[in-house]
């Protein structure tokens, strides 16, 4: 498994970040080392899976930039080009790709719209004339990260939830991908 992306996602004012087609090209040998035969690293039989990195809660991981008193140092904005090319990069070297930034923008959005005043506002069956009753009304229901704290820790390291979700997803992709490692029950 290659999963990493979320430290090299980092904006260029923090000494972690990675520019993106630097990333690329990083991905792109870890996988040429592996299946490539004229690598010295070369292994016919290693399967390769990539990960994307999680999204970023970009209001949690503002919170925790302010408690420690760092700069704010990513945004989900950015984060999602480096899960892109994650899968641009499995697709590229036909290799399978467990898309954990997707998974958890996914729920965070289902989530959001399974509030039934959210639905109703989106699908215009409520009136929204009165918009500041009806937003004030979605503030007070709507989680204070946008859901986000579902999955991730601090707005960028997962929780419990959210490694039991990358445990699901990877399980589910190795089943999927190679039928003979299914785990005997």
């Amino acid at each position: 498994m290659i999963f990493f992306g979320a430290n090299d996602a980092a904006l260029p004012l923090s000494g972690q970040h990675v520019p993106l087609q630097t990333y690329k090209d990083n991905l792109r040998l870890m996988v040429d080392r592996i299946q490539d035969p004229l690598s010295e690293n070369y292994s016919p039989n290693t399967r390769i899976l990539l990960i994307t990195p999680p999204p970023i809660g970009d209001k949690m991981w503002e919170e925790t930039c302010r408690r420690y008193h760092h700069p704010v140092d990513r945004v989900n904005a950015v984060t999602k080009g480096y899960a892109d090319t994650v899968t641009e990069v499995a697709l590229e070297k036909n290799v399978p790709v467990v898309d954990l930034y997707g998974a958890i923008e996914g729920l965070v959005t289902m989530n959001r719209l399974k509030n039934p005043l959210v639905k109703a506002v989106a699908d215009g069956s409520v009136d929204t004339s009165r918009k500041e009753h009806v937003f004030g009304l979605l503030t007070d229901i709507a989680s204070p990260y946008d859901g986000y704290e579902m999955y991730l820790a601090d707005g960028l390291h997962l929780n419990r939830n959210g490694n039991k979700l990358l445990a699901r997803l990877i399980l589910t992709k190795v089943m999927s991908e190679w039928p003979e490692l299914r785990p005997i029950v």
